[in-house]
């Protein structure tokens, strides 16, 4: 029997501890944006009626795992930010534990397999990716667990697996497991409901047993290629009615987005953000290659196939990029691991690599943390951290009974969840032509067209306050009022 490292399970629980009470700071104190909003309500939809259905008649569709979760959380934990987000906790620390079991798979024949897991772990927790992440009631930390579930499932169900099947084909063998493939088909499901552009991971499978077959000419791998795409093209036949693939890939991205992709976009962001596992990239790039390990191209294929395919993607955003944030750290982790032990002064590279990996991360990780309130062009989540607090004080001390009180799209969610009376959302007219709508569609507030007849006749006849976020899309703004109070941004117009 082999004898339990009471000594590892210790350090790693207080570890654990440790970084759970990180993401629990300050957790609830950051107020909601437009898309927080929507999930917070359809909790509260739930809680009220038993279903994800608004008072304005809108029935939530989206992410319905997540939401009746997130609507027991807010009914254990309260009706507020932090009982929102609390739920975020636990799949973070969950993804950290995979990531954890991940790298000690990968890395079975190295004797610090254990500590290379703890690192592994700790860089995961205290990306400034995963406490905004924590900060926010969306299904995105739930997402990025069942992701990695995915992938780590796959991993054990024909990597790592004990069990060898012989099919009826001469010289033809099949590894696998079949209960990690059936967590496998559950958590990709699952991954699927809650955010449908989980499912672009199985290009990246599809693609890393391609070049198996092409590299080994084995052809189990062949013919689990083909199986793979025929069971990909009947889900897609079951669940968009069609085998047009181009089509199901454009219904992946939100229709917000009007802007060409930006195929740099996500890279910039990664480089940004993830500056020091960025510098050594060369690194991890010359060990995948070098050593030629199944683990570390079957991360590599599933790893860049996914950029590859959010980059194609109209609308871009750090959130679609979060769920696949756990490859870039097993990637990290397990080309240090490697290229140390081919090395002669592994002292030396050990004291650069880490300043190189800790230098930045801890600077941007407690740059996350300490920014509540602040607007910074360096932050994650840069619409999350526009200074709402101090338009709050404002609102507050003045008597807003004198006036008709508006906002643009994104502030208007932000002040009628704190309770403000919002009488118009203010939009420029392309919005307009897009949706074909007079009002908004979750809570009922009209719309309101910016520089249109209705919108002069309101502002020359009655004391009007607007609270903008998106100056950009009404550079004219200012000349229509007499005083203008800039909090950074948003600001206020009157």
């Amino acid at each position: 029997m082999k004898k339990v490292n009471w000594k590892l399970i210790i350090i790693f629980s207080v570890i654990i501890i440790i970084s759970a009470i990180l993401l629990f700071y300050k957790l609830g104190d950051q107020y909601m944006w437009t898309d927080e909003i929507f999930s917070f309500n359809t909790g509260k939809m739930i809680l009220e009626k038993g279903k994800p259905l608004y008072d304005s008649g809108l029935y939530y569709q989206r992410s319905t795992v997540y939401h009746y979760i997130l609507a027991l959380s807010m009914k254990l934990f309260g009706i507020n930010e932090f009982g929102s987000r609390v739920i975020n906790i636990f799949p973070l620390v969950s993804a950290g534990l995979i990531l954890f079991f991940f790298i000690r798979d990968i890395l079975k024949k190295n004797k610090y397999r254990d500590i290379y897991g703890i690192i592994g772990y700790t860089l995961f927790i205290t990306l400034n990716f995963s406490v905004a992440m924590a900060r926010e009631t969306r299904m995105y930390a739930i997402t990025t667990f069942l992701l990695i579930l995915t992938i780590y499932a796959f991993y054990k169900g024909f990597f790592f697996s004990k069990s060898k099947i012989l099919n009826r084909f001469k010289n033809l063998n099949v590894k696998y497991n079949i209960t990690w493939i059936i967590i496998f088909g559950l958590s990709l499901y699952l991954a699927y409901e809650t955010q449908p552009i989980s499912i672009l991971i199985t290009i990246g499978l599809v693609a890393f047993f391609f070049i198996k077959f092409l590299s080994k000419r084995r052809w189990e791998f062949f013919i689990l290629t083909i199986i793979f795409i025929a069971v990909g093209l009947f889900t897609v036949w079951q669940r968009y009615n069609t085998l047009n693939l181009y089509q199901v890939f454009l219904s992946l991205s939100p229709d917000w987005a009007t802007n060409p992709p930006s195929i740099l976009y996500y890279p910039v962001l990664l480089a940004r953000n993830l500056f020091g596992m960025f510098l050594i990239s060369p690194l991890i790039l010359y060990t995948t290659f070098k050593f030629k390990k199944e683990s570390d191209y079957y991360i590599f294929f599933i790893f860049i196939c996914y950029l590859l395919f959010i980059s194609l993607q109209k609308a871009q955003h750090e959130r679609y990029l979060e769920p696949i944030l756990p490859t870039v750290i097993i990637m990290t982790v397990v080309s240090i691991a490697r290229i140390i032990l081919y090395i002669k002064k592994k002292t030396l590279f050990i004291t650069i690599i880490s300043v190189i990996l800790l230098t930045p991360q801890i600077y941007l990780l407690q740059k996350e943390i300490r920014e509540i309130d602040t607007y910074t062009p360096e932050s994650i989540s840069i619409h999350k951290k526009m200074e709402f607090n101090k338009v709050f004080d404002y609102l507050d001390r003045i008597n807003l009974e004198e006036y008709t009180l508006m906002g643009d799209y994104h502030a208007s969610f932000t002040l009628l969840e704190k309770g403000y009376d919002i009488k118009y959302i203010l939009v420029t007219e392309n919005r307009i032509n897009r949706e074909q709508l007079e009002r908004e569609e979750y809570f009922h507030t009209p719309y309101l067209v910016y520089e249109s007849n209705e919108f002069n006749k309101l502002i020359n006849e009655k004391k009007v306050l607007v609270i903008i976020r998106d100056l950009y899309k009404f550079p004219t703004i200012q000349n229509h009022f007499n005083k203008v109070i800039n909090i950074e941004e948003p600001a206020i117009f009157y």
